[in-house]
């Protein structure tokens, strides 16, 4: 459970990281609370044992959590990165996918080669218009593209960055597997 105050600071991260991409420092947040810089800080570890968020040493380096579910904590997985744990309601940690960009194709959304995405499975979250979603190709390729249904029976897979082409599927094919729910970039 959190308190109300660590809500807020939740709700400022979240406001910030969806309106422009980049979290506030601790200073900004800080100003932003009318308290010390210190006391920003303590509210954020109280955060990141809560599993709400993840970070490091370095300046505006917050990722919030792909669940937003009440308890369990974070931990790592054999390639590095973090994944939610046991406790988190409505997100089992065991089916949460991830993936690692092997090109450009949806830079022009700000997701990189060499990014890692994570993405909860359909089954789970239904993908909607304009989500970014990771599907298995017919050729075996995993891929990250952006989900357009056309009609009742196709939808079609759109990149977001020149020289990749969007792709049509049927509906049934089963070629969606996840909805991205978080992203994970290392400098």
């Amino acid at each position: 459970m959190l308190t109300p105050r660590q809500q807020e600071v939740l709700d400022l991260l979240r406001s910030r990281i969806e309106g422009g991409g980049v979290p506030p420092t601790l200073e900004e947040m800080a100003a932003h609370f009318g308290v010390a810089p210190s006391t920003v800080a303590w509210h954020l570890e109280a955060l990141r044992k809560k599993g709400k968020l993840v970070r490091d040493a370095r300046a505006r380096n917050i990722i919030l959590t792909p669940c937003s579910g009440e308890g369990g904590a974070l931990r790592r997985d054999a390639r590095g990165i973090y994944l939610p744990g046991d406790g988190l309601a409505g997100c089992d940690p065991e089916r949460i996918m991830t993936f690692t960009m092997d090109d450009d194709s949806m830079f022009d959304l700000g997701i990189h080669c060499g990014d890692t995405v994570l993405a909860v499975p359909v089954e789970d979250r239904a993908a909607k218009p304009g989500d970014v979603v990771l599907a298995k190709m017919p050729d075996g390729r995993w891929a990250v593209r952006s989900y357009f249904p056309i009609s009742r029976r196709f939808f079609e897979l759109v990149p977001a960055h020149f020289g990749f082409y969007e792709k049509r599927f049927r509906i049934s094919s089963g070629v969606l597997r996840g909805v991205v729910a978080a992203l994970i970039r290392r400098y």
